[in-house]
């Protein structure tokens, strides 16, 4: 694993970063209270933004990794810190670890003279969230140049995770992109996002729909060819959850743009705790097939 510091900013599909805001209320099922540590829990959480607390704080981080050069793209995830009183930042995606002691510099980047990058971006409004952010790392690894759209945040604790129990409902937002084979290409905007968590059946469902679409090429506003699009059957593990099936639909109808055996990949996590349910919750996934690739983030409190 490469240890950086970083640099300048890179663009991506994720919104902003390191900037909590009121955070918490959006989640309805168990749990109560507003953020914090709760019920028996020994962890203390604290806001990305919570100027007075000193101490680190432990991040869990998921990424669609893009290759540059190709294209191609990947889901990753990683760990890292936040000391939010200084904005010393440690993150990684699983490839790269990079960190900056200094906090970012007037532009709000993090950087050193390595050329790798991380910095927020704006596709997602955060600013109701207290413990998850968004943001985009850059940086080249073995002469390949990579750029990975992050959603991370204050960690729920494997204990305080493994303790949850019930089923929850969380709301927030998502952004995508879809291409087909045939080069028609969409970008999924300010989309509502559905997440359904089942504490105790270890169960993750996301639904994500309500886009505005706009044409990949142009820019103006266009149709796409689904409405919605479905992250059912994830596996919650200690550190957030996984897997899953994923599908595109049009007024209910299957629609398949990514062809009929796509490759599926999801990653997400959970982030602090609201009495003794998980705050709040943001993830990645990516549908790669034989016509078409959709790849997107949604975020929930």
């Amino acid at each position: 694993m490469v240890v950086l510091s970083l640099s300048a900013c890179g663009g991506g599909l994720v919104g902003q970063a390191i900037t909590g805001g009121s955070g918490g209320g959006g989640s309805t099922g168990g749990g109560s209270g507003g953020g914090g540590t709760g019920g028996g829990s020994t962890a203390t959480y604290a806001s990305l933004s919570d100027a007075t607390h000193t101490a680190p704080i432990t991040l869990r981080a998921s990424g669609l990794l893009t290759n540059v050069s190709d294209g191609t793209i990947s889901v990753d995830n990683g760990t890292g810190s936040l000391v939010p009183n200084t904005q010393s930042l440690t993150i990684s995606d699983g490839v790269v670890t990079l960190t900056d002691t200094d906090g970012p510099n007037s532009a709000g980047v993090f950087q050193d003279a390595s050329g790798a990058t991380f910095a927020a971006s704006t596709s997602l409004d955060t600013s109701s969230y207290d413990y998850l952010a968004l943001g985009n790392l850059n940086y080249t690894s073995g002469g390949t140049t990579y750029d990975v759209a992050i959603v991370y945040g204050a960690r729920t604790m494997p204990a305080d995770l493994a303790a949850a129990t019930g089923s929850v409902t969380y709301t927030g937002s998502a952004t995508a992109s879809a291409v087909s084979s045939t080069g028609n290409s969409y970008a999924l905007n300010n989309g509502a996002a559905t997440i359904e968590v089942d504490f105790g059946g270890d169960a993750v469902d996301v639904t994500l729909d309500n886009f505005t679409v706009l044409d990949g090429t142009t820019g103006l506003p266009t149709t796409a060819p689904f409405d919605t699009i479905s992250i059912d059957n994830m596996t919650i593990t200690s550190h957030g959850f996984e897997g899953g099936d994923i599908s595109t639909t049009n007024g209910g109808t299957i629609v398949l743009f990514a062809g009929p055996s796509p490759v599926n990949s999801a990653d997400g996590g959970f982030f602090a705790l609201d009495g003794t349910t998980p705050d709040e919750v943001g993830g990645v996934f990516l549908s790669d097939g034989s016509t078409g690739t959709v790849q997107g983030i949604f975020i929930g409190d």
